[in-house]
Formats: structure tokens, C-alpha cells, sequence
């Protein structure tokens, strides 16, 4: 990608930078309460109580920090200097006659 800058303009400065930040946060809570009373009382001398509990928590924390920082610094310098220098003396003797 950078060669095709390079060859359009000379002495050009290319810089990128990328930041990505992600953050997930979950939290999932989960509460059940089952509660289950039976009372029977029959009065021949019986009874029967039953009780049922049931209680259940579930807690489920996850955290994802996903940082990523990418910097790309890339700077080119072309100089080119290109001197030319001609001297070219011409020197003409002309006799003319009359």
C-alpha cells in the first residue's frame, strides 16, 4: 500500500493509527426460590407436614478487557538532488575578405 504513495509522491509522511477498545461486561443472575408447604392435620391422631425447600443462586460475572492499540509510523524522505552544470565556449575566428 505505502510503495504506490512512494512512487506518486515524493516525501510524503504516512502515518496511521488504530485504537480498539472492547469491553464486555456480563452479569447473569439467576434466583429461585420453590418453596413447597403441604399441612395435612386429620384429627385421628395423623399428621403430616412436609416442607420443601429449594433454593438456588447462581451468579455468573465474566469480564473481557480486550485492549488492542496498533500504531504504524512510517515516514519516507526522498532527496534527490540532481546538479547539471555545461559550460560550452564556442570560439569562432572568421577571416573575411574584401
Amino acid at each position: 500500500m505505502a510503495e504506490s504513495y512512494r512512487n506518486k509522491k515524493p516525501g510524503f509522511c504516512l502515518c496511521r493509527r488504530i485504537e480498539e477498545k472492547v469491553r464486555i461486561e456480563k452479569k447473569v443472575r439467576i434466583e429461585k426460590k420453590v418453596r413447597i408447604e403441604e399441612k395435612v392435620r386429620i384429627e385421628e391422631k395423623v399428621r403430616i407436614e412436609k416442607k420443601v425447600r429449594i433454593e438456588e443462586k447462581v451468579r455468573i460475572e465474566e469480564k473481557v478487557r480486550i485492549e488492542k492499540k496498533v500504531r504504524i509510523e512510517e515516514k519516507v524522505r526522498i532527496e534527490e538532488k540532481v546538479r547539471i552544470e555545461k559550460k560550452v565556449r564556442i570560439e569562432e575566428n572568421r577571416e573575411k575578405k574584401i
